[in-house]
């Protein structure tokens, strides 16, 4: 009987994690990237990124060959992630109950308060917003958590080299699914070694050498393969992402800070399993909670942290804390007298809290998932759009298009463009030689983070398109450093083409050489172009934005206020500067001040084609239709399918 209320439960927690999820659905852009490794080794074109460069843009080895296996057997492997994903995830959470339950064995009753915190650390895990997050995402998170936990509970049942050999072939699927997995592979390593160190002859014996080779051997091979195959032991990820020195280190904190005020209860959780020291039976247990939270705390500070959202670096701890922490409150109930006699009520009311608490964290947290979902949702229709738009323009220019941006996975696994990472992920010489442009820091109002990019090499590569996600303005650093160069303003113009999906115009940066039109008109200034002229270009964007949002005709003296700071520090930069004045003025429907600056802007550079749109927009308004033809023939000339009632993605 108690085992069908266990297994009820147990299917009652997978269901809530499964509909909590569900409710997210959604494919994260990075993920794409690991499509595209997955669709050019299914083309025979090799484990590559851009065709013919050995790059290991990648760090999910594992789950890029079990996609590669299903698109071997024809099936939609790009639906098939989130499924798989979400299998994990409810894994994961049947993985948490019964390494509960081996944790406790040795003070494990047979009665109902025992009972009811063993589901604890399931409950709190299925209720974990970043584990929803990233059991939809497509990406490899979860099985990484499965593994992980699944390591764990093994190696505290470790009994016979059938195991052992069980434990090693576990996390060599686990370093192969992420790099991480060969940390955890040490941390075991060093624990076992540790707790048997008074008999240490004894511990390393044929079966213990046995066991190591089975994950030693392969991984070995697979180090070979990288190294010979891309030409390092480690992916390009790792350089294009860490970094070491004060910024990282301060980011990581950060990050830390982060999670405990999220998930830790403001560290309370992590300071519960502390107590257990009090017990000898526990001193296995605990050290290796203590050895495996402060090794993995320390790496995680020391790289600086994860770029991406909800805590996804330290979803494999998270519930090791949950269940050392019960296990800590257990404890303590039974050590307790007064508990003890009511410890049926103690664990009914600590219970209650525990879910009560994660209940208000996770709808604190949901608006902050939706609207990152959405984000992403957007964010993978857009550069949908514009993969196609760039395989349009390029089928029309005849050239093979090599492409830049700082969001590389949709738009890569849509499009047959060389696509040049901004922020080196899958460019072996960004990630190897990184060079920050001054004066873009932190200052800058910018969504992205990434630090480590290199323009110099970029603009050297002579990309046809350069696409910003957020439209005519930068948003990441590398963005920003491209928008502040004077050889990309005089290389590049914005070209614009119209989406119905979107019902929206989009920019696309251009070589100019392509449309053999006029670089912007020289403007004679003294001093020397100050860079942080970006900051007040995005400003006066954002002011704009929220502008035409909310119809506040005050924001107008921001934006002027911020695009006269333009002008003063990069005086070469007046069209974009006048181009932002003018269409904020078309936007108040002051049509004569619109019509000025954005002739003005028009005169200095005439293939500012977002001035032009909103030029030719104000003569329809004014029913000037002559000026209105002759801007509709320029826009044409520089913006070929603008008008093209056909584009649209189905």
């Amino acid at each position: 009987m108690k085992l069908i209320i266990r297994a009820s439960v147990i299917a009652c927690l997978i269901a809530f994690f499964l509909k909590l999820s569900l409710d997210i659905s959604f494919i994260q852009d990075d993920a794409f990237t690991s499509f595209r490794y997955v669709d050019n080794f299914l083309n025979g074109k090799g484990l590559v990124f851009n065709e013919g460069e050995f790059v290991e843009g990648y760090t999910n080895f594992l789950w890029v060959m079990i996609l590669s296996l299903l698109g071997f057997l024809k099936l939609d492997y790009v639906s098939f992630s989130t499924q798989l994903s979400l299998l994990f995830g409810a894994c994961s959470v049947v993985a948490v109950y019964f390494l509960t339950l081996r944790i406790n064995k040795s003070f494990y009753e047979n009665n109902f308060s025992s009972e009811i915190m063993n589901f604890i650390p399931a409950a709190l895990f299925s209720l974990t917003g970043g584990f929803h997050y990233w059991s939809v995402s497509g990406m490899e998170t979860s099985l990484f958590v499965f593994l992980i936990l699944s390591a764990v509970y093994i190696y505290f049942g470790l009994n016979s080299l059938r195991k052992g050999i069980i434990l090693q072939a576990v996390l060599l699927l686990s370093a192969l699914t992420r790099p991480e997995g060969m940390f955890f592979w040490i941390i075991i390593f060093s624990h076992r070694l540790f707790i048997s160190r008074k008999r240490i002859k004894e511990t390393i014996d044929k079966n213990f050498i046995f066991e190591q080779l089975i994950f030693m051997v392969p991984i070995l091979i697979y180090l070979g393969f990288r190294l010979t195959y891309y030409g390092h032991f480690l992916p390009n990820t790792f350089f294009a992402k860490t970094g070491f020195g004060f910024f990282y280190i301060y980011r990581g904190f950060d990050y830390l800070g982060e999670s405990f005020s999220t998930y830790f209860i403001y560290g309370l959780l992590l300071i519960l399993p502390i107590l257990l020291f009090r017990y000898k039976e526990f001193f296995r247990e605990i050290s290796f909670y203590i050895l495996t939270l402060s090794a993995y705390f320390t790496a995680v500070v020391l790289i600086g942290g994860d770029v991406l959202p909800f805590h996804r670096f330290l979803l494999p701890v998270i519930p090791l804390v949950y269940v050392y922490s019960v296990s800590a409150i257990i404890m303590l109930i039974r050590s307790n007298d007064k508990l003890n006699s009511l410890k049926d009520l103690s664990a009914c009311i600590i219970s209650a809290f525990f879910i009560f608490y994660f209940i208000t964290i996770y709808h604190r947290e949901l608006p902050v998932i939706n609207s990152t979902r959405g984000f992403e949702i957007g964010l993978v229709k857009k550069m949908r759009i514009y993969a196609d738009y760039v395989g349009r323009i390029s089928a029309v220019k005849n050239i093979q298009p090599r492409v830049s941006l700082s969001t590389i996975g949709a738009f890569s696994y849509y499009s047959d463009a060389e696509v040049i990472d901004l922020i080196g992920l899958t460019d072996k010489y960004i990630a190897h030689n990184p060079k920050e442009t001054e004066g873009i820091d932190d200052s800058i109002p910018l969504a992205w983070r990434e630090r480590r990019y290199n323009i110099d090499y970029v603009l050297n590569e002579k990309p046809h398109f350069i696409i910003f996600p957020a439209g005519a303005k930068p948003s990441a650093f590398p963005e920003a450093a491209l928008f502040g160069s004077e050889l990309f303003h005089k290389q590049y113009f914005p070209q614009l083409f119209y989406s119905r999906e979107l019902n929206q115009y989009l920019p696309v940066f251009t070589r100019r050489d392509l449309f053999e039109g006029s670089p912007p008109a020289e403007i004679e200034f003294s001093q020397q172009c100050d860079i942080s002229f970006v900051a007040n270009y995005i400003r006066a964007n954002n002011y704009f934005l929220r502008m035409t949002e909310t119809g506040d005709s005050s924001l107008l003296s921001l934006i002027f206020k911020e695009c006269d700071e333009i002008i003063a520090r990069c005086p070469s930069r007046t069209s974009q500067a006048a181009a932002v004045i003018g269409y904020s003025y078309f936007h108040r429907e002051n049509l004569l001040q619109a019509e000025n600056y954005l002739k003005k802007s028009l005169e200095i550079d005439e293939m500012n084609c977002i001035s032009r749109l909103y030029l030719m927009k104000t003569y329809i308004k004014k029913n000037d239709m002559p000026n209105f033809w002759d801007c509709y023939h320029e826009l044409k000339k520089f913006s070929p399918l603008l008008f093209d009632e056909t584009f649209a993605i189905n």
